[in-house]
């Protein structure tokens, strides 16, 4: 999933997923890559849990 950071005249910057759906505004562009920053490294983490869980459960049943 690609997201994207519109800045405005005002200095507000929108988070908006490729299709142009608005996620939310900030009230900064700093604000907005903090976010996004903070939501990419929550869903490595699930990753990296899922992938243990997985591997965990092919260990277990080759015993």
């Amino acid at each position: 999933m690609n997201f994207y950071i519109q800045e405005w005249p005002n200095k507000t910057a929108t988070l908006m997923l490729e299709n142009g759906t608005s996620v939310w505004t900030y009230p900064n562009v700093e604000s907005a890559e903090a976010a996004y920053n903070e939501w990419h490294r929550c869903q490595r983490k699930e990753e990296l849990v899922a992938d243990t869980i997985q591997q965990d459960s092919i260990c277990s049943a080759m015993l």
